[in-house]
């Protein structure tokens, strides 16, 4: 069974989830596919046609090519290669941004981000992503010497048409991928194993003890004794206070103790869950709404960010 860089992030936030994707995608429930998504899509090609020309002799090898393509086209003398890909002997396939062949027949790989940094948080890990395709280079028998990660420079503004030397910044992170590459290949291997397993606990996931902007898509799935109005529902609450609860047995709102820590917001949203209906600050309300002057004047404005810059004086994002 195969193994991409994406199915490895998404292990490594819920192993459970990804062998559901793996072994029963007809029950696998796909997430919302907004407009948003799909920006954040179409910025991330657009960063890597502009990185792209930062190496004007590179080889771009076919759209969704295979690692036998990339194998025929490494075999001719070019230097730098677009989305060359490669498969392990266990499954484990890359698809990598820049690849670079180096005086000293060792390679040099570059990661495209269109972030303005190189990130290091749970969702978005660039370190990883780099060592999980040094790691499949690397079992393919050549030797990575150099790894880049190429990103939006930050105090980049445009004026007039866009100079990608500009507007990105190669950060080299050959010394930082080498701290945690040990740990990235364990993981991989990990990932691999945990896949092809026949089954696995299917009554929960590894999401359960985290806050609901961090459940996967399939939590519903895993964790069918969650009801609708749960503790994952309060507001603004704490991974530390859903361990408690959770280890309390309570699962459901209106199942919270009274002397449970809850902030004033909180607890609001406790009192009216076990009323069944909102609770309303009338003499709040009569109070703002006496004190304005008519007439009233009520401006509304919308603003778009985008990783390059679509007009002058503008940075990323």
């Amino acid at each position: 069974m195969q193994l991409t860089k994406t199915d490895y992030i998404q292990y490594l936030n819920c192993p459970e989830s990804l062998w559901l994707f793996k072994n029963k995608p007809d029950e696998y429930p796909n997430g919302e596919f907004s407009l948003f998504l799909q920006k954040l899509i179409d910025e991330g090609y657009e960063v890597e046609e502009f990185a792209q020309k930062l190496f004007p002799h590179g080889i771009k090898l076919p759209e969704f090519g295979t690692p036998k393509d990339t194998e025929d086209a490494l075999e001719n003398d070019g230097v730098c290669f677009f989305q060359a890909a490669f498969k392990t002997d266990i499954g484990v396939f890359a698809r990598i941004d820049v690849l670079e062949h180096l005086h000293n027949n060792t390679w040099h790989i570059y990661e495209v981000k269109s972030s303005t940094s190189v990130k290091t948080d749970k969702k978005h890990n660039h370190l990883k992503d780099a060592c999980f395709q040094k790691y499949v280079l690397e079992q393919n028998g050549y030797k990575v010497s150099k790894v880049s990660i190429i990103h939006l420079n930050k105090d980049y503004i445009r004026n007039g048409v866009i100079d990608p030397g500009a507007l990105l910044t190669v950060e080299e992170v050959t010394d930082r991928i080498e701290e945690v590459y040990t740990d990235v290949a364990l993981e991989v291997e990990q990932a691999v194993h945990y896949i092809n397993q026949a089954s696995i606990d299917e009554t929960k996931c590894s999401c359960r003890l985290n806050t609901r902007t961090n459940h996967c898509d399939s939590f519903g799935y895993f964790n069918e004794d969650i009801p609708e109005f749960s503790i994952y529902e309060i507001g603004n609450i704490r991974a530390n206070k859903i361990e408690e609860l959770h280890d309390a047995g309570i699962l459901g709102i209106k199942d919270i103790p009274n002397n449970f820590n809850l902030n004033a917001k909180q607890a609001l949203q406790l009192q009216s869950a076990r009323k069944d209906s909102p609770i309303i600050a009338h003499a709040k309300i009569d109070k703002i709404l006496s004190s304005l002057e008519f007439p009233l004047h009520f401006i509304d404005y919308e603003t778009y960010a985008s990783a390059v810059p679509r007009i002058d004086g503008v940075k990323p994002h």
